[in-house]
């Protein structure tokens, strides 16, 4: 058994693409282990009201931080040449900081007006917001040029640095003021330290990675990723916050953060797929639509396979001692979130199983079918609410509903991703120097 294990061992280290996994999975295991360990901290310091309202401005921050932006990041990697990716980069960075100022903006009037259940929030939310977004626009351009260099490494140490900051800013600010902006504050300075990092890596080494000259031409020649991803990320993020603003609307604050900190708890080994694996196989990708494109659909296959395997055996726990296990972990105001979590296991085997392959229509002829698992859920969502709101369900009855669409979500996904898998962008095999 021991010559077994060091004959895979130094297989692994042979193999430069299994390396880098390997690699990336001990840094992202690192990471989350680090922020996992302030979560009982969390649990006991912050109440579910605070963590409810958290919850939602998060949900609204990943819901406008996919448009950080305007979506030309996902440009950086496919670009050219290096001296495209650059214009491309400031096209971002200047878009990015048009749509931080106005996400602020926008939030701050909705917020005093009291309009779609945001008025939880205070009038200052819209500063908090506009942080947001420019700490996340940074992070998306650095992610961007990490993975055109073949250099995700460098992603996963900054993820520990960022995972390491939040979870001490968390518990520290915990201690003195318990409320959701602490919360968020340290959120927003773990990235901001994120993207610092990985701009002092090789990823930038000594040369600019943004220019300001061409941004025209720029916006001009890479609008397709707007066009063709836009409405999907859209439909996606507004999927994601009904399902936590509704549950606030048609039962409490105090539920909503039993909601989200359940959601948070099983997004994060989708999270550590997501985050160790999701550049590295996109890079892989783009490397195969180059040069070798049939095996493009043999690879998503067997990753997917790979990782629902994985997934289902690693939730099994939830699913039989789901209450026990939250009660222990966060302290005794949560057995609720682990009821529910119980619940959502099958939603987050699906998502771990298509999240780090899911970025195979970036490479595809067919990126407009994207929208299809945007479009389920959006569905599924409304669906469930409306029958929620005419026959009184109760939350766990909900939250079933909710877990019922995801995984259709995630089917409608995978075999979406499957078929445009084989119709991939024949690009010059020359070029597939800048991943690699």
């Amino acid at each position: 058994m021991i010559a077994r294990g060091l004959s895979l061992a130094m297989r692994i280290k042979s193999h430069p693409f299994a390396r880098q996994v390997s690699g990336m999975m001990l840094l992202t295991a690192a990471g989350q282990g680090v922020y996992m360990l302030a979560g009982p901290f969390i649990g006991r310091l912050y109440s579910p009201e605070q963590i409810g309202i958290f919850g939602l401005f998060v949900t609204l921050w990943t819901l406008l931080g996919m448009f950080a932006c305007g979506l030309y990041d996902l440009a950086i990697p496919a670009a050219r040449n290096d001296d495209e990716a650059r214009q491309v980069s400031g096209a971002a960075a200047l878009i990015g900081t048009g749509v931080g100022i106005f996400s602020g903006a926008g939030l701050s009037i909705v917020a005093d007006n009291q309009w779609f259940g945001l008025g939880v929030f205070p009038l200052w939310v819209g500063a908090v917001m506009t942080s947001a977004m420019f700490a996340q626009m940074v992070v998306l351009i650095g992610q961007a040029w990490a993975v055109r260099r073949n250099e995700v490494m460098v992603i996963g140490r900054a993820n520990v640095l960022m995972n390491a900051l939040r979870s001490i800013f968390q518990v520290a600010g915990g201690l003195l003021s318990p409320v959701w902006g602490t919360m968020a504050v340290g959120e927003i300075v773990a990235r901001l330290v994120q993207a610092w990092r990985m701009s002092k890596s090789k990823v930038a080494p000594g040369a600019p990675l943004i220019r300001w000259r061409g941004l025209a031409a720029a916006i001009r020649n890479y609008r397709r990723y707007p066009a063709i991803f836009g409405p999907a990320f859209a439909v996606d993020s507004v999927a994601a916050l009904l399902q936590t603003a509704m549950i606030g609307v048609l039962f409490s604050t105090a539920e909503m953060g039993q909601f989200f900190l359940m959601r948070r708890t099983l997004d994060l080994p989708v999270a550590f797929a997501f985050r160790s694996l999701s550049d590295l196989f996109f890079a892989r990708q783009l490397i195969l639509s180059r040069t070798s494109p049939q095996k493009l659909r043999p690879f998503f296959l067997f990753s997917g396979a790979v990782l629902a395997i994985v997934g289902l055996a690693g939730g099994a726990p939830l699913i039989i001692w789901g209450s026990e296990l939250f009660t222990l972990f966060y302290g005794a105001n949560w057995s609720v979130a682990g009821d529910l979590a119980a619940i959502m296991v099958p939603a987050m085997v699906l998502n771990l199983a298509v999240a780090p392959v899911s970025r195979v229509f970036q490479v595809s002829t067919m990126a407009h079918l994207r929208l299809l698992p945007g479009l389920t859920n959006m569905a599924g969502t409304l669906l469930v609410f409306w029958i929620a709101d005419d026959y009184a369900l109760t939350l766990p009855q909900v939250i079933a509903g909710l877990s019922t669409t995801i995984c259709l979500q995630y089917v409608v996904y995978f075999a979406a991703g499957y078929f445009v898998a084989g119709h991939v962008e024949q690009g010059d095999a020359s070029n597939s120097t800048t991943v690699g």
